[in-house]
C-alpha cells in the first residue's frame, strides 16, 4: 500500500441481516490514487453508502481490508477509528448531521478544537473555509437558518 493511494479496498464482503441476509458487497475491490477524482454512480441500493461508510471507518466490512491514507483502518478498533477519522476522513452526509445549536463556524471548527487546534487559528481556518463554499456572510448563523445547500456546504 502507499504507492500513490489514498484509498485502497482489498476484496472486501459486507452482509447486513434485517430478519433476513442481504450481501451488499461481495469480493468487492477499489484503488484511488492521490489527486484521482472519483465519482460512484448506481442504482438504489447496489452499496454507494455502504462503500463510503467503509472507506469512513463508520462500518466494518465481514471480510477484507481497508485502507486508507496507509493505515489499515479495517483493522482498528471503535476509539482508535474515531480518531482516524477526526484527522483524516471528510464527508458529507445526505442528512448535514450539523449541530442545532451551534453556528455555521462553530459547527466547521469543532473538528479542528477536537484536535487541540488553538481557537484563533480554528476560526480563522473555518472563516477561509466558509469563504470558500460561498457562506462566509452566513458564519453565525444557525443550521435553522440556512438553506439545505448551504447547510451541506
Amino acid at each position: 500500500m502507499l504507492n500513490g493511494e489514498i484509498v485502497e479496498i482489498k476484496n472486501i464482503t459486507k452482509t447486513y441481516e434485517n430478519g433476513f441476509k442481504t450481501v451488499v458487497l461481495e469480493d468487492a475491490n477499489f484503488t484511488a490514487r492521490k489527486k484521482d477524482f472519483v465519482g460512484i454512480f448506481a442504482p438504489s441500493g447496489y452499496g454507494k453508502s455502504t462503500l463510503i461508510n467503509l472507506i469512513a471507518g463508520l462500518d466494518k466490512p465481514d471480510k477484507g481490508e481497508v485502507w486508507v491514507n496507509g493505515s489499515k483502518i479495517s483493522d482498528l478498533n471503535e476509539k482508535e477509528l474515531a480518531l482516524f477519522r477526526r484527522k483524516h476522513i471528510g464527508i458529507v452526509f445526505q442528512f448535514f448531521n450539523l449541530f442545532p445549536t451551534l453556528t455555521a463556524i462553530e459547527n466547521v471548527m469543532l473538528p479542528m478544537q477536537l484536535n487541540k487546534v488553538p481557537r484563533k487559528t480554528a476560526k480563522q481556518r473555518a472563516l477561509e473555509l466558509l469563504e470558500i463554499v460561498g457562506i462566509r456572510d452566513k458564519a453565525y448563523r444557525f443550521p435553522s437558518q440556512l438553506s439545505g445547500g448551504e447547510q451541506q456546504r
